[in-house]
C-alpha cells in the first residue's frame, strides 16, 4: 500500500455515495439528508464518482479523511426522490410522480 499513488475522498463523499447507490436516493434527497442545496450534493457526489473511478482505473490505494462520525439511523419514512418525510406527493397517479418519472428517462404516464 505505501507504494501506491493515494486517492483521499471525505466523509462527506462516502455519505453522498452511500445514499445514492445503497440507498437509492436522488440528489435532492440526498441535499435534504446532508444538509445542503442539490447543487452542492451533486458536487460532492460528482467528486466521489470521479475518486473513486481514478483510483479503481489508475490502481490507486483509496484512503477516507474527514474526523469522526455519527452514523444516524436512516428515517424509514425519508422519500429517496424528493428528501420529504410522510406525505409527499409521490403515489401513483399523482402529477409529481411523473415528473420524477420522466426526469428518470421513464414513461410513467
Amino acid at each position: 500500500m505505501r507504494e501506491l499513488e493515494r486517492e483521499t475522498i471525505t466523509m462527506d463523499e462516502l455519505e453522498a455515495l452511500e445514499l445514492a447507490h445503497m440507498g437509492g436516493f436522488y440528489q435532492v434527497a440526498i441535499a435534504k439528508r446532508m444538509g445542503v442545496s442539490r447543487q452542492t450534493a451533486a458536487r460532492i457526489l460528482d467528486s466521489a464518482h470521479t475518486k473513486v473511478t481514478e483510483a479503481l482505473v489508475m490502481g490507486k490505494a483509496l484512503f477516507l479523511e474527514g474526523g469522526s462520525v455519527r452514523q444516524e439511523p436512516m428515517d424509514e419514512a425519508l422519500c429517496p426522490k424528493c428528501g420529504t418525510v410522510n406525505g409527499c406527493e409521490h403515489e401513483e397517479g399523482t402529477q409529481r410522480r411523473r415528473r420524477h418519472a420522466h426526469r428518470t428517462g421513464k414513461n410513467n404516464q
